[in-house]
């Protein structure tokens, strides 16, 4: 299990939760969502879990576009 950063307050449950995922030995890609309200840690949070972890890892964060964007045939052209 990955050692959890000391100036990392709190989150005991989900730091466990999220180092139990990342350091499986389980063969194959793994993909993890986290979600949930705005403006609690979540991207600090995987950021550290990233800067802990000794393996590869991408950490993505999505943006919330209106329906219009979302569904614009333009933005999905290679570029």
């Amino acid at each position: 299990m990955l050692r959890r950063p000391p100036d990392l307050f709190d989150r005991e449950h989900e730091w466990s939760e999220l180092a139990e995922f990342a350091s499986s030995v389980a063969p194959g890609l793994r993909i993890a969502l986290v979600s949930g309200r705005r403006r609690v840690g979540k991207s600090y949070l995987l950021r550290r879990l990233a800067e802990a972890s000794t393996g590869p890892t991408l950490v993505h964060q999505a943006r919330e576009l209106s329906s219009g964007q979302a569904l614009d045939p333009g933005r999905c052209r290679p570029r």
